[in-house]
C-alpha cells in the first residue's frame, strides 16, 4: 500500500471519528436549554463546515497526480489540523 493510500485511509477514518463525535454533539444539543441550544447549532455548523472541508481535502487527496501530492498533502494536513483544533473546542463547549 502507498504512503497515499496510508494517509487517505487515516484521514477516512479520522472524519468518520468525526462523524461519530458530531453525532453524539447533535443529540446533546438537542437536549439543551434554549440558549446554550444556540450556541451549540452554532457550534455544530461551524464542525461540519471544517469536516466537510477536510472530506474536500480527501477528495484531492485520491485525485491528486504525482507531481502535485506534495501541495496536496500540505492543504490535507492544514485542514486537518483546523479540524482537531475545532473539535477541540467543542469538546469543551459541549462538556459545560
Amino acid at each position: 500500500m502507498s504512503k497515499r493510500q496510508e494517509y487517505a485511509e487515516k484521514l477516512k477514518a479520522q472524519i468518520d471519528e468525526w462523524n461519530a463525535e458530531l453525532d453524539h454533539f447533535e443529540a446533546k444539543a438537542e437536549q439543551a436549554s434554549t440558549e446554550l441550544k444556540k450556541v451549540y447549532e452554532d457550534e455544530l455548523a461551524y464542525l461540519r463546515q471544517r469536516r466537510d472541508a477536510v472530506a474536500g481535502e480527501l477528495a484531492r487527496v485520491h485525485k491528486a497526480s504525482d507531481e502535485a501530492w506534495d501541495e496536496v498533502w500540505k492543504g490535507a494536513e492544514d485542514a486537518w489540523s483546523v479540524m482537531k483544533e475545532a473539535f477541540s473546542n467543542a469538546r469543551s463547549k459541549f462538556r459545560d
